[in-house]
C-alpha cells in the first residue's frame, strides 16, 4: 500500500462516514480523519496480522513502526539510503522485510529494531513479500530484471552468486521446451496463500504457477503450458489471494479487476475447489 500527499508527506487514518459504497469520482477527501501520523515523509505502509501495528516506510529510507492503538512510534528503523519501496510483515509479527531503491533488502527484529539480515540485489528493489510459514523467505520484484526468491542467511550478508540464497523465477517454456524469452518473463510474483507455489504475472497477460523449492535449496523447476493458470489479455501489474485461498484478483494494464476462482491444486488448500 503507497500513501503521501505530494508535499508534506502526512500519512491519515481516515474513517469513511454514511456506511455505504463509495463513488471514488465523487469525492477525493474522506469524510473523516481520526488521526494524523506526522513523523516523516510516508512512500508505502502495511499493517501486521493482527492490526496492532503500522509499518511506514519514508522517503528518507527510514522504517517507523507505529502502535495502532496509542499512534505511537514503537521502533524507528534505519538501514536504508534511499526511498523505502514497501513493507511486508511475517505471519508471526517477529520479523519484517523493508525494500528500497538503493537495491537492498532488510529483514528485521521488530522486537530488538536490530537488522536481523541483508540481501544487496542487482537492481532497484521495487517491492518485496514474505512467505506465509517461512520467516527467512521472501520474493523481490526488481526493476528490469525480475523476481527472485531470497533466502536470508542468519545473522550476515548473502552471498548473492549462491543458488541457494538468490533464486530467479522460471521464465515460462515453449512446447518444444525452449525458454520463451520477452514476455514470458514474469513482472510481478506472489507466494500462493500456503506458500506451495510460487505465481508469477507477465507483460502479455499469463498467470502461471511455480512450486516453491524449500529454503535450503535448489533450482525451482520450469514452467510450462500445464502451469499456465489464467491468461488475462492484459499486462499483469499485481496478483492477490483471498484469505481462504478460493479465489485471485488480478490487476491488469487494462485498468481492469479480475476475480478468479481457484482448485485447490492452484494454491495447495484443501477444498478450495473454484465456484
Amino acid at each position: 500500500m503507497r500513501c503521501g500527499d505530494g508535499g508534506m508527506g502526512v500519512l491519515c487514518m481516515t474513517g469513511i462516514g454514511g456506511g455505504g459504497r463509495v463513488d471514488p469520482f465523487e469525492n477525493p477527501l474522506p469524510d473523516a480523519i481520526q488521526h494524523s501520523l506526522l513523523d516523516g515523509s510516508a512512500a508505502c505502509v502495511g499493517y501486521n496480522r493482527r492490526g496492532t501495528l503500522l509499518a511506514v516506510g519514508c522517503n528518507d529510507g527510514k522504517v517507523l513502526v507505529y502502535d495502532t492503538l496509542t499512534k505511537g512510534i514503537v521502533r524507528t528503523l534505519s538501514g536504508h539510503v534511499q526511498t523505502v519501496s514497501s513493507v511486508a510483515w511475517s505471519r508471526s509479527g517477529r520479523k519484517l522485510l523493508s525494500t528500497a531503491t538503493d537495491w537492498d533488502l532488510i529483514l528485521w527484529d521488530v522486537a530488538t529494531g536490530e537488522i536481523d539480515a541483508r540481501a544487496h540485489l542487482s537492481s532497484m528493489v521495487l517491492a518485496g513479500s514474505m512467505h506465509p510459514k517461512l520467516n527467512r523467505v521472501a520474493l523481490a520484484i526488481q526493476h528490469l530484471v525480475g523476481p527472485v526468491v531470497v533466502t536470508f542467511a542468519q545473522g550476515s550478508e548473502i552471498d548473492t552468486s549462491r543458488k541457494s540464497s538468490v533464486r530467479a523465477l522460471p521464465r515460462l517454456a515453449a512446447l518444444d521446451g525452449s525458454v520463451v524469452e520477452g514476455p514470458a518473463g514474469a513482472e510481478v510474483a506472489v507466494f500462493s496463500i500456503l506458500g506451495k507455489y510460487v505465481f508469477g504475472g507477465t507483460p502479455s497477460g499469463v498467470v502461471y504457477r511455480v512450486p516453491f523449492v524449500g529454503e535450503d535449496g535448489g533450482e525451482m523447476p520450469t514452467p510450462t503450458a500445464a502451469d499456465i493458470v489464467v491468461q488475462t489479455g492484459a499486462g499483469v501489474k499485481d496478483i492477490v489471494f483471498a484469505r481462504s485461498g478460493k479465489f485471485m484478483l488480478v490487476n491488469c494494464a487494462d485498468r481492469s479487476l479480475r476475480l478468479y476462482g481457484l482448485a485447490s491444486d492452484d494454491v495447495g488448500v484443501p477444498g478450495c475447489d473454484a465456484s
